[in-house]
């Protein structure tokens, strides 16, 4: 696999016992014992460089220290100027001092390696750290070894990806240079901006053939891995392989490949002996890298005969780019008359920058979105410009246009007091396994972290449930505690950072989280919780349904900001599909969610 070299980490430190007593300094030549010493402190320290996984157990490993020294194993996120943690003797590490943390000992063994088996954080996914180890030997720590500072990147776990995030991006199916059956490969490419392990990444196709990745295979974003049948470079036409499968061939006429793990299809391609595809011999069918998406290499006419030779002499370009597959209307495959990038959708005919943007959801003239009215508000299965005007009325708040302020505000808790729910357990079960499970995975609302589900909520250690309103706030109990209107899937350890810490736009930044939310001070020095801009909007809209339908007290400044929040990430489909979801539970939607109206005029 070909990666870059920045990223993230975790640190170890080595420290040795006490010298060795029973050893007298003399005048003259050193004694055989002296030269042993000496040499034991000359032996240099060195860290290697684990693949590290969110939320998965790595093994740190030191080696070169002596037989029985201590080992300390520590972790820091990003790089800089010196810890000097007391147990080194003051010798500083080259690392973050703010984020650096012992993790554990370890007594190196009679070959002087060291391991510690520690847990990779879940939060710490695509964050940057750094590897080092440290022995401390001599008088005072004089003579003590340092490694250098060793990188590598923190990847996220397979089941965080979704469809379209793996892309099949080059097929050699037919080789020549050696045996077809040992020469074979084709190669993936990672279209999420996350380092991603593909260990348990299952490869089939239509038939019987099949193989899982059983083993760690680490891939950076936007970059390629090659799976070959043989590892050996002078069987398997000269291919630098990253993973080598059995159990599987690629047909040199009509055969099929797809990548997926579970229920979820990263990306299938089927070619067909020539019809549309290409059908070289000793050379890959090689996917144009202007239409490197998975929708694209569904049409024969994204491919091409590779024409770069590699190897042994067949033509292609494993783990790297692909060539262009050039001219001849290659790039329009559509005939629209427009070609990538202009044109947004290329398999599509009726959408390209000079089509007339029509009521169906899609964005047909390629402006980045479809129409302002073309979101489903009132829930009932039509666009709004089909159905203009009719959410507010469906969902029964009508009564209230017109109204501002205190009145508007009583009007609405008028017409939310038949919002009830009876069971929190029961809410919390229909929101993991129900309302916000997506192709089998829940998204924690400040990080964007997925996490599968199956029929009963995720473990409590790893995702729970967020009270936008906390609970110390009036709303530990019923029906409160279990109003879906509020209550959002969370990673736990952000969810007790925020703990009952009210929300706010941070000045004097303390904690940064995955995705962009943050824990710090606001303009006037208090600790305050921001969340991730695409969530501010739908947290102002939780916080100003709970203060209107409980009664509670919202100050200028707190209505003031989500005013402004609501602003920044307005109302989007998957919101309103949201609340007319809990309304069939909890009778009621949001107001300020289907009437988003309403929130400037309080």
């Amino acid at each position: 696999m070909r990666t870059s070299t920045t990223v993230l980490a975790l640190l170890a430190l080595a420290a040795c016992d006490e010298a060795t007593p029973g050893f007298e300094l003399q005048a003259g030549a050193p004694s055989d014992a002296e030269a042993l010493e000496a040499a034991s402190l000359r032996t240099p320290l060195v860290m290697a460089a684990p693949a590290l996984v969110a939320g998965r157990q790595v093994t740190l490993v030191a080696s070169g220290a002596n037989a029985g020294e201590t080992v300390y194993f520590g972790g820091s996120i990003g790089t800089g100027s010196g810890l000097c943690p007391p147990q080194l003797g003051g010798l500083c590490l080259d690392l973050n001092p703010s984020n650096a943390t012992l993790l554990g000992t370890a007594a190196a063994n009679g070959a002087g390696t060291a391991t510690l088996n520690v847990t990779v954080p879940p939060t710490v996914a695509d964050l940057p750290a750094a590897l080092q180890a440290v022995v401390i030997r001599g008088a005072g720590g004089a003579n003590s070894q340092k490694s250098a500072v060793v990188t590598t990147h923190v990847a996220v776990q397979l089941s965080t990806l979704r469809a379209g995030d793996l892309v099949i991006n080059e097929i050699m199916n037919n080789p020549v240079a050696v045996d077809d059956l040992t020469a074979e490969w084709f190669e993936i490419r990672n279209d999420t901006a996350h380092w991603v392990d593909l260990n348990g990444l299952e490869v089939s196709d239509h038939d019987t053939d099949a193989f899982t990745v059983g083993s760690t295979l680490i891939l950076e974003p936007n970059g390629f891995s090659v799976f070959a049948r043989d590892a050996d470079p002078a069987l398997n036409g000269g291919v630098d392989e990253d993973y080598v499968w059995t159990n599987m061939a690629l047909g040199n006429g009509v055969d099929e490949l797809v990548l997926s793990r579970g229920a979820v299809v990263f990306d299938e391609v089927v070619w067909d002996d020539g019809a549309t595809f290409p059908d070289p011999v000793g050379a890959s069918i090689s996917l144009d890298p202007t239409l490197s998406t998975t929708t694209a290499n569904d049409l024969g006419g994204a491919w091409c005969e590779a024409n770069t030779a590699f190897g042994l002499g067949d033509l292609g370009t494993p783990g790297a780019a692909n060539t262009s597959c050039g001219g001849g209307g290659i790039n329009d495959l559509d005939g629209d008359g427009y070609v990538v990038p202009t044109d947004c959708d290329d398999t599509d005919p009726a959408v390209h920058p000079g089509a007339q943007e029509q009521c169906n959801g899609i964005d047909d003239d390629c402006s980045g979105a479809p129409g302002a009215n073309e979101v489903d508000l009132n829930g009932d299965g039509l666009l709004d410009c089909l159905a203009a005007g009719q959410d507010c009325v469906a969902a029964g708040y009508a009564g209230a246009a017109g109204l501002q302020g205190n009145a508007l505000k009583n009007s609405l808790r008028n017409l939310t007091s038949a919002q009830t729910c009876s069971s929190y357990d029961a809410a919390r079960d229909f929101m993991f396994v129900t309302l916000d499970k997506h192709a089998g995975y829940v998204t924690g609302v400040y990080t964007g972290q997925q996490v599968a589900v199956g029929n009963s909520p995720p473990d409590p250690n790893v995702m729970n449930t967020e009270h936008t309103w906390p609970q110390s706030w009036g709303a530990s109990v019923i029906p409160q505690k279990c109003d879906l209107h509020h209550l959002f899937p969370s990673m736990s350890t952000v969810n007790s950072s925020r703990g009952n810490l009210p929300f706010g736009n941070v000045v004097t930044v303390q904690d940064t989280y995955q995705g962009g939310s943050l824990r710090g001070l606001d303009n006037t020095g208090t600790q305050v919780f921001e969340p991730r801009d695409v969530h501010k909007g739908n947290v102002a809209r939780a916080m100003l349904y709970m203060a209107t339908r409980y009664s509670y007290t919202l100050t200028a400044s707190e209505l003031a900001l989500y005013k402004s929040w609501n602003a920044l990430d307005p109302v989007d489909a998957d919101e309103i599909d949201r609340t007319w979801a809990i309304a069939a539970e909890q009778v009621l939607t949001n107001p300020y969610v289907v009437c988003p109206q309403y929130v400037d005029a309080l």
